[in-house]
């Protein structure tokens, strides 16, 4: 735990989540429950309902932003998973980068390789066991990444 305070602006009013985690310096995610926390606030307006947090929690770490190089021959995949557990015939994370979705069992990192230079696109959802988004409020996230041409 910390006491240091900082400053985050241009947040709309209503309801707001952070969820904080330590990365280790490869910039996986440390997996243990104990190391992972959600913080709850409210800007300038409370009129809705906190999350309920024992839902089930989907939190998305990378691959963000530009690899080059040596970098862009294995790009981690890395996300937590929270008050569920993973597996072939129950919960899994349906990973769908440029339109080709794959299922992961459990929240062990992989690593993409052999992508090819531009702009990629990854959705990561937390699924049920038929397929079906879970319920929950942080269950689905799309991103864009970039893999820049590597000029030797």
């Amino acid at each position: 735990h910390s006491n240091t305070s900082f400053y985050i602006s241009s947040l709309s009013e209503g309801r707001h989540a952070i969820r904080a985690f330590p990365v280790k310096s490869w910039g996986e995610s440390v997996k243990d429950p104990s190391a992972f926390s959600i913080v709850q606030f409210y800007v300038k307006n409370n009129n809705s309902e906190l999350l309920n947090l024992n839902q089930p929690m989907l939190t998305y770490n990378g691959p963000v932003g530009f690899y080059k190089a040596e970098n862009a021959k294995r790009i981690l995949l890395d996300f937590i998973v929270r008050n569920v557990v993973l597996g072939q015939t129950g919960y899994k994370v349906r990973y769908t980068l440029d339109g080709k979705a794959r299922e992961l069992y459990s929240a062990s990192p992989i690593y993409l390789t052999t992508l090819s230079a531009g702009k990629h696109n990854i959705v990561l959802e937390l699924v049920d066991k038929s397929g079906n988004l879970a319920e929950g409020n942080f269950v689905r996230t799309q991103r864009e990444f970039g893999v820049l041409e590597d000029k030797k």
